[in-house]
């Protein structure tokens, strides 16, 4: 590992930083990311040697080994004109190892925006997903039918993300958008399965939905996801203290 006091301190600074805009548009400046590049490839290596001994925790090595390739990933990708390819391309990675290496035979649960779980980009009329194959296309080769991806969208209220963007009111929709559709139903909540048989034609067609960042879009669903979590009412993001126990009173 990095035995070197100074260079560890050049690295751990460098993290940091990298961590501190790594929810933003700002690049790293070009003397973190090589800070970062050399010394995670040079950590990558030493625990690659590791797992041959004899004594080797498989499990932690390999966990750690793909914390590096994604960090490395995180420190590339905004350098690279396929900026966010290289990052759904390396959630797929972390989640086939989760699956494959730690929680190997174990059904998974996986909580995301549902821009990244979709799949098929060519049936969403934005260019971007056009363009930028999605963790949704990584995880649907990986294990085809057994992926299943549920998006979600919802009628009413207000969405955003916590600490990061500003909370925003979810737009009135257009009457022929999925949302408005399901909204006439007057339910809390109401789940559609797109693989149940003989769908009915106008659900396989084009409709304006939501489930993209709530940003009105022309998809075929039953092509892009494989089902569809809707509620009435959409709450925004609260946060929620650290509870302290009375042994960290004191």
């Amino acid at each position: 590992m990095v035995q070197d006091t100074a260079k560890w301190r050049a690295f751990s600074t460098s993290l940091k930083r990298a961590i501190h805009i790594s929810d933003y548009f700002t690049k790293p400046s070009t003397a973190d990311t090589l800070v970062l590049n050399t010394t995670l490839k040079g950590i990558l290596a030493e625990l690659k040697a590791k797992v041959a001994a004899p004594t080797a925790r498989l499990p932690e090595q390999l966990f750690w080994q793909q914390f590096c390739r994604s960090s490395l990933a995180e420190v590339a990708k905004k350098f690279s004109k396929a900026e966010e390819q290289v990052r759904d391309r390396q959630m797929g990675d972390n989640l086939v190892f989760l699956q494959r290496e730690l929680y190997r035979g174990q059904k998974m649960m996986v909580w995301s925006a549902s821009s990244h779980p979709t799949y098929n980009g060519a049936n969403i009329e934005r260019k971007f997903y056009h363009r930028n194959p999605r963790l949704g296309d990584y995880l649907k080769q990986a294990y085809g039918e057994q992926y299943y991806h549920m998006g979600f969208t919802g009628y009413r209220g207000k969405f955003g993300k916590l600490l990061f963007f500003h909370v925003l009111n979810v737009k009135k929709h257009r009457p022929n958008s999925i949302e408005y559709l399901l909204g006439q139903m007057k339910q809390p909540y109401l789940f559609i399965d797109f693989h149940k048989p003989a769908l009915p034609q106008w659900l396989q067609a084009p409709l304006s939905a939501m489930p993209l960042g709530y940003k009105e879009t022309s998809m075929r669903l039953p092509l892009v996801m494989d089902g569809l979590f809707y509620t009435e009412e959409v709450f925004q993001s609260h946060y929620i203290p650290a509870l302290v126990t009375p042994e960290q009173k004191r």
